[in-house]
């Protein structure tokens, strides 16, 4: 799925993950990004603002809902 489609499912509290994530995953309460591990990011789009531009074409798509064990 899309980055904006990711987004918009974890505003809805889905746990999202990625293809470039080893494991674990990520969701959001208002816009406020948090992550399985503890690290949360206020504004989630610090967060997905490093990941554009050139050589992060890879952050555009690659989502999908967190499926646990």
């Amino acid at each position: 799925m899309t980055k904006s489609e990711a987004i918009e499912l974890m505003r809805k509290g889905e746990k999202i993950t990625h293809t470039n994530f080893e494991e674990g995953w990520m969701t959001m309460s208002g816009e406020t990004l948090i992550f399985d591990e503890g690290t949360i990011y206020p504004n989630y789009m610090n967060w997905f603002g490093y990941r554009k531009g050139k050589g992060m074409e890879s952050w555009k798509d690659g989502y999908s809902i967190f499926k646990e064990d």
